[in-house]
């Protein structure tokens, strides 16, 4: 079966039995790609996002990098056309610091090197260029918590929950996901 150039998503075959089946599964893969989360523990190593359909570097738009790391490393991405919103949540030689990390695809004629915990809108042309297209300006949480209330966070990108708010929520977007509530809030 044949799929689409970039995130990989099967087609519907003209001839195919159980249309709503395949159909169902790309819409979902649709609504993963431009919408999921995830977090990505690095070793103290460069590292490659597997290819090919399903993989995680195609099945979610925003990536938290957390590890310790020794040094600057490089990400790279698949060879897919695709924006990614990326956190450099990794710690360096003391844990007040952040070590380096180096976004690229193919050859890295283009990369982007980000050095700081907020996150940033990339996008990755699938060949050989990664380009930045802008900072989120103000350190953002992911956090949990019941509709209309504040949400709590200790560092960037740290899971949290309460109703407490020690800091000023000036925008977030309210996700529901299996019945519970995300919010995205940007703190000022």
């Amino acid at each position: 079966m044949s799929t689409t150039p970039n995130l990989l998503i099967s087609y519907v075959a003209a001839s195919q039995n159980q249309k709503e089946v395949t159909m169902n599964a790309a819409v979902l893969a649709l609504e993963e790609a431009l919408t999921d989360f995830t977090s990505v523990a690095l070793t103290d190593a460069d590292y490659t996002f597997a290819t090919g359909q399903g993989s995680l570097g195609l099945s979610n738009i925003v990536f938290m990098f957390t590890g310790t790391l020794t040094a600057t490393r490089n990400v790279i991405f698949p060879p897919n056309a695709k924006l990614y919103i990326v956190q450099n949540g990794t710690l360096g030689g003391s844990p007040v610091t952040t070590e380096s990390l180096i976004f690229k695809v193919g050859t890295g004629a283009t990369t982007v090197t980000i050095s700081d915990s907020l996150y940033h809108l990339l996008y990755c042309n699938g060949v050989n260029n990664v380009y930045h297209i802008g900072t989120l300006t103000g350190p953002v949480g992911f956090g949990t918590g019941t509709s209309g209330q504040a949400v709590t966070t200790t560092s960037p990108g740290s899971p949290v929950t309460g109703p407490a708010n020690p800091t000023t929520i000036i925008a977030y977007e309210q996700v529901v996901r299996n019945g519970t509530i995300y919010w995205l809030p940007l703190f000022q």
